[in-house]
């Protein structure tokens, strides 16, 4: 049994805060979804992804 310790990422998508999980780009689909759209906030749903993205 082999085991892969991929270190934590930055969700690919500009405007999302999130951590991707190990082994993808996104954290979610919306985000891969919409990665090709330009954006100032993130609304793929995780908790406080929406209020850190927005500078206050």
């Amino acid at each position: 049994m082999t085991t892969t310790n991929a270190a934590p990422v930055k969700c690919a998508r500009m405007a999302c805060t999130c951590m991707a999980p190990p082994g993808k780009k996104y954290c979610s689909t919306h985000c891969e979804d919409t990665k090709s759209l330009t954006a100032l906030a993130c609304h793929c749903g995780h908790y406080g992804c929406d209020e850190k993205a927005v500078a206050a």
